[in-house]
């Protein structure tokens, strides 16, 4: 019987800004994804990153989609997934569905924008 097993990371947002704001030539030249696909190359290890939308000089809509074709061709190993808007220890703790609704339809927006239709780590309906 094969093993499998998801790898899931939270707190996600700053590799991107990285990867928009330097000449990477693919994905995996950035040392954080370069981890990831070391671990599925060894041992067949799926990836899920929960992203946050924004940190303090960036946010998703910035993020280049010029590896939209790398995120397709990776998709069967690598997701992206809605964490939160932004970092905070209890980021939705008194607020209603409505604003996490629509973080989560943000987020999910720009993955589907820079990494494509299979890129999401589940397909999302908003509300």
């Amino acid at each position: 019987m094969k093993k499998r097993f998801c790898f899931t990371v939270d707190d996600n947002v700053r590799f991107l800004k990285e990867l928009t704001r330097t000449d990477a030539n693919t994905l995996f030249d950035h040392p954080y994804l370069q981890v990831f696909q070391r671990l599925h190359e060894k041992l067949g290890v799926k990836v899920q990153l929960n992203l946050f939308y924004e940190d303090k000089d960036f946010d998703l809509s910035e993020m280049t989609d010029k590896y939209r074709i790398e995120w397709q061709k990776n998709a069967d190993w690598i997701k992206l997934s809605f964490h939160s808007k932004l970092e905070n220890v209890n980021p939705y703790a008194n607020v209603g569905f409505d604003e996490v609704n629509a973080d989560c339809a943000a987020v999910h927006k720009e993955i589907l924008r820079f990494a494509g239709k299979d890129s999401p780590f589940s397909e999302v309906r908003h509300v």
